[in-house]
């Protein structure tokens, strides 16, 4: 009785589904087994806890990851531009935010909400194409809260309470 699996590393391979035994050393996992040991379908073993890692990216696999596990703490590639800020309404404010090194801007808007949270939107502020935008992602309808924007300098404050 065999299985194939396959990894993100090897096209495919197969495994023994029958004799699997927490002290067997196999190179590949099964993907169905009856065996207490075997990992379920979403890769962790509840018998024992264990993670079956082959079925998770890697941070060198995710652009996200390998863009910023270099970066240094406290110290980041963006900058508000302090032009740009200013107050929309009583509730929301919006500035844009720019990489040092690439020529692209984000508009960042902060909306105050009566529950004393804030509700924060990044947009790309000139896109090369339309981008998608949830509209109803929130069921119910929000409050806004009166928030006050003060400026100095090159440092801005938003209050509320």
């Amino acid at each position: 009785n065999t299985t194939n699996a396959t990894s993100p590393s090897s096209s495919s391979s197969t495994s023994s589904s029958s004799t699997t035994s927490p002290t067997s050393s196999s190179s590949t996992s099964s993907s169905s087994t009856t065996s207490p040991t075997s990992s379920s379908s979403s890769g962790i073993n509840a018998e024992y806890g264990a993670v079956d890692k082959g079925i998770f990216k890697s941070c060198n696999q995710s652009g996200f990851c390998k863009r910023l596990r270099g970066m240094e703490k406290d110290k980041s590639a963006y900058f508000v531009k302090s032009d740009s800020i200013k107050q929309l309404n009583s509730s929301s404010i919006s500035f844009d935010v720019q990489h040092e090194a690439k020529s692209f801007t984000h508009t960042l808007v902060i909306r105050v909400l009566k529950d004393n949270s804030v509700r924060l939107t990044a947009q790309e502020t000139n896109p090369v194409r339309p981008r998608y935008s949830p509209v109803d992602v929130i069921d119910e309808p929000l409050q806004d809260q009166s928030a006050t924007l003060s400026k100095a300098g090159n440092s801005a404050t938003l209050t509320f309470s």
